[in-house]
């Protein structure tokens, strides 16, 4: 079974937290993880909804797939789509590629960072 996060929706309230952990835990310049709200201006009859993404570390990954420098590769215990840094080219392929916006470009060290379920 391959791991991932659980996200409850109805507690979110938009604080950033989540992706503030992720920053500090790697070390990041980027924000690993896109908060969206919905009903952002709180009309009367619709919910306020906040969702939190990362990467989905999806099965047919086509950032792992069309990436030309064949930077990324799947961690065998948790399926996690990791990306070696080393061997990243900063083309942003795999940015285009991904629809859900995972892969983040380091302007600074000019490769791409992404979540990798704090796989270490």
């Amino acid at each position: 079974m391959r791991n991932g996060f659980i996200f409850n929706h109805t507690r979110c309230v938009n604080c950033n937290a989540c992706s503030a952990a992720c920053i500090l835990e790697n070390g990041w310049t980027v924000h690993p993880r896109n908060i969206f709200t919905y009903n952002s201006e709180s009309e009367n009859v619709l919910p306020v909804i906040n969702l939190s993404l990362a990467c989905n570390h999806c099965e047919s990954a086509v950032c792992m797939n069309g990436c030309p420098a064949s930077a990324f590769y799947r961690e065998s215990v948790t399926g996690a789509v990791i990306i070696d840094e080393n061997k990243c080219i900063g083309c942003r392929y795999c940015q285009w590629n991904c629809p859900y916006d995972a892969p983040k470009f380091d302007s600074g060290k000019r490769t791409i960072s992404k979540c990798h379920l704090c796989y270490s």
